[in-house]
């Protein structure tokens, strides 16, 4: 009488003997077969607990991080992990728009002409420099507008939010409306 020899193999992911005819493990549910994908995320794996020691818990999350996996034929899949601070390009662009609001700067509201039948409206901002010193701001039903210039603070709800068309010119803002 002969017995029939099994063979075994391991999960790629616990570890546990697996018999040939099985398609996953009954331990942890991983698949025998490849999908490709765990494969790039087992290097993932490799290279954190490289770059940060067994315990992951310890990875500096918030700072940013950038993955770069490149591969060339019939090689393996190369990864590379960077910090993004430590690169450089992590800090922030400064906003050419400068916060100009200010405790001490008078609130003014602005001059407004509103001419054919509501479409087009004339803000006088006479004391703003350019449109970088304008924040317009879309509301529900209306269109705050909110200026800085030489020690004012210019500020005026439009109750209309269909803007078309916004220009700025010699202390003037110009906005078309549907």
């Amino acid at each position: 009488m002969m017995t029939e020899k099994l063979e075994y193999m391991k999960c790629r992911a616990c570890g546990a003997e697996l018999k040939e005819d099985w398609n996953y493990c009954p331990y942890c549910g991983a698949s025998k077969y490849s999908t490709g994908l765990e494969e790039i995320f087992e290097m993932f794996e490799k290279s954190f607990k490289s770059m940060f020691g067994e315990n992951i818990s310890d990875f500096p999350f918030g700072r940013g991080f950038v993955v770069e996996i490149s591969r060339k034929e019939d090689e393996e899949p190369r990864i590379s992990i960077k910090e993004l601070g430590k690169l450089g390009y992590l800090k922030r662009e400064e906003t050419s728009k400068k916060n100009h609001e200010n405790k001490n700067m008078k609130v003014v509201e602005p001059e407004v002409k509103v001419l054919e039948k509501g479409k087009l409206v004339k803000i006088f901002l006479p004391d703003v420099e350019s449109e970088e010193n304008i924040n317009i701001k879309k509301l529900q039903n209306s269109i705050e507008i909110k200026a800085f210039g030489k020690g004012k603070t210019y500020f005026t709800i439009i109750p209309n939010p269909n803007l078309t068309y916004k220009k700025f010119e010699n202390g003037m803002l110009l906005l078309k409306f549907i």
